[in-house]
């Protein structure tokens, strides 16, 4: 399963059985990045996660149910990846919310 792949059943090192199901445990990856560029007319950009620095088309449907109607170049959000690789389901990405250390 990649980053962002919901619970689902499978036998592994992390699973752990609960009657005749074997439940796997999985952690849900926050992907954490920085807006590096963005076309509102055709809703095309680009994201960079923050922790490796790659970057990540958007997804053509990456603001519907968003707070966002556009973006801006450096602007934080937090996002998942679709199954194509692409940055979907943006939502606000502010320091606090993503446990960085306050500057000041």
């Amino acid at each position: 399963m990649g980053v962002g792949s919901p619970v689902g059943f499978c036998a592994g090192a992390n699973s752990r059985r609960a009657g005749d199901r074997v439940l796997l445990a999985t952690t849900i990856e926050l992907m954490q990045g920085v807006i590096k560029a963005y076309d509102p007319t055709t809703g095309e950009g680009i994201v960079v996660r923050d922790l490796d620095r790659v970057e990540y088309l958007l997804a053509a449907d990456a603001l519907e149910g968003s707070i966002f109607r556009m973006l801006r170049q450096g602007q934080r959000v937090v996002f998942d990846l679709d199954d194509d690789g692409h940055a979907r389901r943006l939502r606000t990405g502010a320091e606090v919310d993503m446990g960085l250390p306050r500057s000041g």
